[in-house]
């Protein structure tokens, strides 16, 4: 199990400052959100900067002595969380990690004594007598451009340096530094400058006091930006019941779990005891983002803090940002003989006549403190009165008297809606599938960050999709999502993570795929089925109209095996020549309106035969997205066929 460690010296920080915490802006709390936590050492010491877990390592130029850091983990969290993107660190010393051009001595921390072993490694084997350049950090990098592709850079003189968690990374400044946490997500793919800066704040233009329907559109829009972030303080407040280590300005190291982790660490933050809940709709924005649930300033969902009082109305947006958020004050039944505060809460039914829960982080009341199982984090929901069934999450707390209090922590509910092509659309914004294959992938949005084309690169994405409505399967899944090139295809897939099989039939191994880069010449899928053999692809051809083209579907070479298999009857793959996705790319850009994420839809199956009397499933593609019309946004489908080339290069593997 993967180790973290806090992020810098435990005893030397100050009591923060709500002006200096994640949230609101206190100047402009409606249009300005700081998202990078500020922090202040006690006695102007200068703290140390530790690695929160193993990962590589990008230092960039800050100005005035300073640099920033960024960490990419390699490795995940304990417990269920959003896939976390970068650690950034703010503020840190320049001379601790770079003597003038050179990397500072080996002896600054345990960063650039890394860096020095590898040149000394280096100068061993091509006998030089080099010293480590500061260009070895990533200072070379300069400009603008995506930070995420600086970390899979080729033909360089230096890889980013490889660190350990609890690693000494430099020094702090002794005034002030930021620590900031950006999540993975569909099209958030953030550019150098933003790691440049003392810290991030998240700003859109205010509203006209009469806004346009695409104003008031557009400035939600805008502020959704900040669920790509979460606090810091709450996710270390995550480890209350797993184990977080953190160092201190003597060279100890101390493992912490509940009231030690509250008193210790979590009291030098002014947001100690806010519990975030964060509703997501089925394509993960917040969760009236369509306005389907309610109107933007008012989307209630029915709450309430105990066991026994009846739900009240709570206006989920109150904040004016899309995170709600839960006080002590809103907990008011907790009591030190208990080990959680409860909060139930009821969502919205707006337009979704068949709703599921997915808890994605936290815990569901039952069976805290252990985090529930796969299949128990996906519930069906019923109807009563336009709202929900009761969906009761936990909160942990602090017992130990006099300061008995809720301990700041992070909850991700993913509102799904069951397949329904027929309900009613409330709203010109709503974009809704129609069928299992329509709008899993996102496809502009879906980021491969290599730059090779001679290799097969591939990138899953911690995107929950949820999958029904499949003809050819009993029941449902919640599923990953992926994009995959090689030399000839673009492939875009969707494998299953929790299936919910209706027939009560045995469920197949789950797929552990991971994004790669493979240097062969063959394509994605083949690749993949020969990693999972006694699988492989059938390739086979139809001829329709005359022209030829090719058909793949995948094989059991064993049927009768009794070794677990994954389940490839639940794999998705929409397989596009590389030039059809790029005029798919092409509309998708001309067509929307740019900052809108655009869908790819396919049409239902059809059943068809070609020339030779072989029976084959038709399919077409669709694009579905937003467009700004004048003073409104509404829903544009661009509809594709054969005449125009994208249906003709189209594979799809589904059973």
């Amino acid at each position: 199990m993967a180790s973290f460690h806090f992020f810098t010296d435990v005893d030397l920080l100050g009591s923060q400052a709500a002006t200096d915490a994640f949230g609101p802006v206190s100047t402009s709390p409606a249009t300005s959100f700081q998202v990078t936590s500020i922090h202040r050492p006690a006695g102007s010491t200068a703290p140390t900067a530790y690695a929160a877990c193993n990962g590589l390592v990008l230092v960039q130029d800050a100005g005035s002595g300073l640099v920033n850091l960024v960490l990419k983990p390699t490795v995940q969290p304990p417990f269920a969380f959003p896939k976390i993107k970068f650690f950034i660190y703010r503020g840190i010393q320049k001379s601790s990690l770079v003597n003038s051009t050179e990397v500072a001595p080996a002896t600054a921390n345990d960063l650039t004594k890394s860096i020095w072993q590898s040149q000394q490694a280096r100068n061993a084997s091509a006998g030089k007598s080099d010293n480590p350049p500061a260009e070895a950090l990533g200072l070379d990098v300069t400009g603008n451009g995506s930070i995420e592709r600086v970390f899979y850079r080729d033909s360089v003189s230096f890889q980013l340096p490889l660190v350990r968690s609890g690693w000494s990374l430099g020094t702090f400044d002794s005034s002030e530094f930021g620590f900031e946490i950006m999540f993975e997500a569909f099209g958030f793919d953030p550019e150098l400058p933003v790691v440049r800066s003392q810290k991030n704040t998240i700003s859109v233009s205010p509203l006209p006091s009469s806004p346009t329907q695409a104003q008031e559109f557009e400035f939600w829009h805008d502020k959704e930006e900040i669920l790509n972030y979460v606090d810091p303080c709450a996710f270390f407040g995550m480890f209350f019941n797993h184990v977080l280590r953190g160092r201190s300005s003597d060279g100890s190291t101390e493992k912490r779990k509940k009231d030690a982790l509250y008193d210790a660490v979590l009291t030098i933050y002014a947001n100690r005891n806010r519990t975030y809940v964060d509703v997501r709709n089925e394509y993960g924005h917040s969760m009236n983002y369509f306005k389907n649930y309610g109107t933007y300033s008012v989307t209630n969902i029915q709450c309430a803090f105990d066991g026994a009082s009846p739900l009240v109305a709570r206006n989920y947006y109150a904040t004016t940002w899309p995170l709600m958020q839960i006080e002590t004050n809103d907990l008011s039944a907790i009591t030190s003989s208990a080990n959680k505060a409860t909060v139930r809460l009821a969502l919205p039914e707006g337009d979704n006549a068949l709703p599921t829960v997915y808890l994605c982080c936290g815990y569901f009341d039952d069976p805290y403190p252990r985090e529930p199982k796969q299949q128990a984090r996906l519930r069906n929901l019923t109807l009563s009165s336009g709202f929900t069934d009761e969906v009761v999450i936990a909160v942990p707390i602090r017992q130990a008297t006099p300061a008995v209090t809720a301990v700041s922590t992070y909850t991700k509910l993913m509102h799904f809606r069951r397949l329904n092509p027929m309900a009613a659309r409330p709203s010109a914004t709503v974009i809704r599938a129609t069928n299992y294959l329509d709008t899993i992938f996102a496809p502009t949005g879906m980021v491969i960050p290599s730059s090779s084309s001679t290799k097969i690169r591939s990138v899953i994405y911690d995107h929950e999709a949820f999958i029904d409505g499949n003809p050819s399967t009993q029941g449902d899944y919640l599923g990953r999502v992926g994009i995959a090139d090689d030399p000839s295809n673009v492939t875009l897939f969707a494998f299953p993570v929790i299936v919910r099989d209706s027939s009560g039939g045995k469920a197949a191994a789950p797929f552990l795929l991971s994004g790669e880069n493979d240097s062969g010449a063959d394509t994605y899928l083949s690749r993949l089925m020969q990693a999972y053999a006694p699988q492989r692809l059938r390739r086979s051809e139809l001829v329709i109209s005359t022209t030829t083209m090719p058909q793949i579907d995948v094989v059991d070479d064993v049927p009768a095996s009794p070794k677990p298999k994954p389940d490839f009857e639940r794999f998705i793959a929409l397989v596009l020549g590389r030039g059809t996705f790029a005029a798919l790319s092409a509309v998708a850009a001309a067509k929307f309106t740019g900052k809108y994420r655009v869908y790819l839809g396919v049409t239902e199956a059809t059943e068809q035969m070609d020339d030779r009397g072989f029976p084959y499933k038709a399919y077409g593609l669709r694009l579905r997205g937003l467009v700004q019309t004048g003073g409104a946004v509404a829903v544009q489908e661009v509809h594709t066929d054969a005449a125009s080339n994208y249906t003709s290069d189209l594979q799809v593997l589904s059973s």
